[in-house]
């Protein structure tokens, strides 16, 4: 059988005559015998090979891609809705060029920034050893799907803003395995737009570096997420190390200094944010690794409210509308989520910032059960007594990040509207004097520190310097024990 017999014209002779000059051949795939390795037929005949090389497009403008309307995002390079056993596998590389996309950075719709990827109410979805660069928006998105596996896969996302790498959303049966992802927007990021919670889902052996969130679950928080586990883990910022090409990045040029990005720093290493309603329960982190973030563990239970459309709690009339801050309530808002059984074990790390790590609830809904043991992280430090006697904001309503309350009263962990945390074995190592102590806490009840319990705010002379020392601070009535190593 002739190549013409399979569909070959001059068209298509036309289109490869490039590829032609640097001596590859054309041929069809007869099909696959194992993972990569197909049997195709050429000009000689059927022959075996294995899969690998690039995928190059042309597609530079909006009106080039396909219009498929959800919610905000309408256009993607590669989509799929309800399908079955589909996936993208092998080799090669995807370049989407986003960089030709004109856009600016919002907490909205992206129109004219297309997305690499979207797949929507699919099952049984495999993406696995490709290399996938430069997004205009979003590099991947999955709402809705069953059976969803990401594996060894590698994400250079920096060529426009709202770079995100993976996003998951209302979800199950997930795993991401042995992933390497460089991203300028959140890096493998969970989210809830839809009220279908994300569960059953394993992340192991993966490398998640970010100019803003490493590991997240939120913003968008209107579905639950439950049953995780996240295990052998590096996160952290993404520095100029962390990206390949920064000719990539000219759309960011504002914020680049030199030759290469002025923010070495992630916001937040791991961020679990439910502020829209969503119930973040029986998750663990272990094993993992967290350097370069402003914030190295940050909790967060809000109330902006944001809702689904269609949400049958909701008053008719009920609208969420478009604003600088993205979509917020109007009127009805969604009521208070929840965080509870939560647990980190094992983490180390270097070089975080001086933030501290803010455990927060709001006024009447406490964060619930935490464990966080045997965790060794090196901070920035440099706090005053100052910083120690401050309250923090609230701002129950805003926007969540891990530098929203500012420094923090405690350079290490601060618990406020908290109900049911134990720390064992978990020490801050500061790099400048910090006069802050190593814990502390405002509403926070059954809270123990290797088994005593931490009350109040406590303001303390300096427990930890670039020395290595350790410790924590409890408030009794008039009374300030410091305990250290």
């Amino acid at each position: 059988m002739s190549l013409a017999e399979l569909g070959w014209n001059e068209a298509f002779a036309l289109a490869f005559a490039p590829h032609a000059a640097v001596g590859l051949e054309p041929a069809r795939v007869v099909c696959e015998l194992r993972r990569n390795f197909y049997a195709v037929h050429g000009a000689e005949g059927e022959v075996l090979g294995e899969c690998g090389g690039g995928f190059f497009h042309h597609a530079r403008k909006p009106d080039q891609f396909p219009a498929i309307y959800q919610k905000m995002f309408t256009q993607s390079l590669i989509h799929a809705e309800k399908a079955d056993g589909v996936g993208i596998r092998g080799k090669g590389e995807l370049d989407m060029q986003g960089g030709s996309f004109p856009g600016h950075e919002t907490v909205g719709g992206l129109p004219g920034r297309p997305f690499m990827i979207r797949m929507t109410e699919c099952n049984h979805v495999r993406i696995e050893g490709v290399t996938l660069r430069n997004s205009a928006s979003w590099m991947e998105s999955y709402i809705a799907c069953d059976n969803l596996v990401i594996r060894n896969l590698k994400v250079q996302n920096f060529s426009n803003f709202n770079n995100d790498g993976i996003d998951v959303d209302g979800c199950r049966n997930v795993w991401i395995a042995n992933c390497n992802l460089a991203t300028y927007d959140d890096c493998l990021c969970f989210k809830g737009t839809s009220t279908r919670p994300t569960e059953n889902v394993l992340v192991e052996d993966c490398k998640f570096y970010s100019n803003c969130n490493a590991l997240k679950m939120g913003t968008d928080s209107q579905g639950g997420f439950r049953n995780a586990l996240f295990r052998r883990l590096e996160v952290g910022g993404a520095d100029n190390s962390k990206v390949e090409n920064l000719d990539q990045c000219k759309v960011l040029k504002s914020r680049l200094t030199g030759n290469g990005f002025a923010k070495t720093y992630c916001n937040g290493g791991i961020t679990w944010q439910a502020v829209d309603g969503m119930a973040i329960e029986n998750i663990v982190v272990m094993d993992s690794v967290i350097n370069q973030a402003r914030s190295p563990i940050f909790l967060r239970l809000g109330d902006r409210g944001r809702f689904v459309a269609g949400d049958p709690r909701a008053p008719a009339g009920s609208v969420c509308e478009e604003t600088r801050a993205g979509l917020m309530p109007k009127g009805w808002r969604s009521p208070v989520g929840s965080i509870k059984n939560i647990a980190f074990i094992n983490i180390t790390g270097e070089r975080n910032g001086a933030i501290g790590c803010p455990v927060a609830g709001i006024p009447g809904h406490r964060i619930e059960n935490v464990l966080f043991k045997n965790i060794a992280l090196g901070v920035l430090g440099g706090g005053s007594k100052k910083d120690a006697a401050r309250t923090p904001p609230e701002l129950a309503a805003n926007y969540p990040e891990g530098k929203m309350f500012g420094k923090l009263p405690a350079h290490g962990i601060y618990f406020r509207h908290v109900d049911g945390a134990v720390v064992e074995n978990v020490r801050f190592k500061t790099k400048s004097n910090d006069a802050r102590p190593t814990f502390a806490g405002s509403d926070a009840l059954n809270v123990t520190v290797d088994g005593t319990p931490l009350v109040g705010n406590p303001v303390t002379t300096p427990l930890s310097t670039d020395s290595g020392a350790a410790g924590h601070a409890i408030s009794k009535p008039n009374v300030i024990i410091i305990l250290a190593d």
